[in-house]
């Protein structure tokens, strides 16, 4: 059973996560590819019977080559399971919530039967940011923004490890 998990990341803290899960995946499950979408050659997809799909979040959306990526190779997607995974920096618990939900819900508009989404905190230094969004930061109250690496790894590798269980037993079917 044959995975890929193709990722869009903007600052790598998504392609890091997407590592992560593959390096677990790989102690059950041979063969996992784990590329950029940018580096997915086209056509490929057919060859792979699990796919995870993942991508940063900016302003509460995948970044665009994420969205691309779904559309473009949709038809092969939807015959395929589908998880995926979003990268982001919701500064509460609440919001953490509510962009996981609309997320899953615009990734369902492409991929209806998608198999299950999980939104994971992500890093973001202020220094990484392109000098532009500077000038709308300033307008947002300090308790609102969220800096540094907020990755919880341990949550990271519980998810690998329940998509693992769940690949298995799609392979027992």
């Amino acid at each position: 059973m044959s995975v890929l998990i193709a990722y869009a990341t903007s600052r790598g803290s998504t392609g890091e996560i997407a590592n992560r899960i593959a390096s677990r995946l790989e102690t059950f499950i041979k063969p996992v590819t784990c590329l950029p979408v940018s580096e997915v050659q086209p056509g490929s997809l057919p060859s792979y019977s699990v796919i995870v799909v993942a991508s940063a979040i900016h302003a509460g959306s995948w970044i665009n080559p994420g969205h691309c990526f779904v559309r473009t190779n949709k038809a092969v997607l939807q015959s395929k399971p589908v998880w995926a995974f979003s990268v982001g920096m919701p500064p509460t618990d609440e919001e953490h919530a509510a962009e996981e939900k609309a997320v899953a819900a615009s990734l369902r508009k492409d991929l209806p039967d998608l198999r299950g989404h999980t939104l994971f905190q992500g890093a973001f230094f202020k220094e990484d940011m392109p000098w532009w969004m500077g000038m709308f930061i300033r307008f947002i109250p300090k308790e609102r923004q969220k800096w540094g690496d907020a990755r919880n790894w341990e949550e990271i590798e519980g998810w690998a490890d329940k998509l693992r269980n769940e690949v298995k037993a799609l392979n027992k079917s």
